[in-house]
């Protein structure tokens, strides 16, 4: 995996390592506000948990790979993780949050992904982008719509929240240089 250093008008994007992680963040995996449209939110979080995770999970060559969303100012926010790396079919699996509440709204999330998916394309050499979203989740169909990720389909009642059933989008993004 090549070094990840990223940097937009305002943000600075890198791998998430255990040295990053802090009780502000360990506190936001805790945030049912912050988590509720995520599949961690099955999950308690402390601060060994999260470093375990980190330190086991989040990086590793050709399967998994963290980055941190950080400001140019330093301030940690949120992060992308790429996982389920397909190397002979040119794929990767993309998740995004946003955990520090104060930066919603701010066009941060779609900033990160536009970056991360020109760094996929481009220097991973990767042709295709997939994620899937809440079908309830406004903020995600904005961002991906924005960003160009193409509907591939709609997994009927694939979640539950709040004992309601919920439609997965499934989605993807091509690199069209190929």
């Amino acid at each position: 995996m090549k070094k990840i250093d990223i940097k937009t008008d305002r943000l600075h994007l890198r791998i998430f390592t255990i040295k990053d992680i802090t009780p502000k963040y360990v506190a936001a995996l805790n945030d049912e506000e912050v988590i509720k449209l995520t599949e961690s939110r099955y999950r308690k979080w402390n601060m060994a948990s999260v470093k375990k995770y980190v330190g086991e999970k989040a990086n590793k060559a050709n399967e998994s790979l963290m980055i941190g969303i950080f400001l140019k100012g330093g301030e940690h926010i949120g992060n992308i993780r790429l996982h389920s790396f397909s190397v002979y079919n040119k794929r990767v699996e993309v998740g995004i949050l946003i955990w520090d509440r104060n930066e919603w709204g701010k066009g941060y999330a779609t900033e990160a992904l536009n970056a991360v998916s020109n760094y996929i394309f481009n220097i991973l050499k990767l042709n295709k982008i997939c994620a899937e979203y809440y079908s309830i989740n406004k903020a995600s169909a904005k961002m991906f719509k924005k960003l160009r990720f193409k509907t591939e389909g709609v997994f009927k009642n694939h979640f539950i929240i709040n004992n309601k059933y919920i439609d997965a989008v499934r989605i993807a993004k091509f690199n069209l240089k190929d």
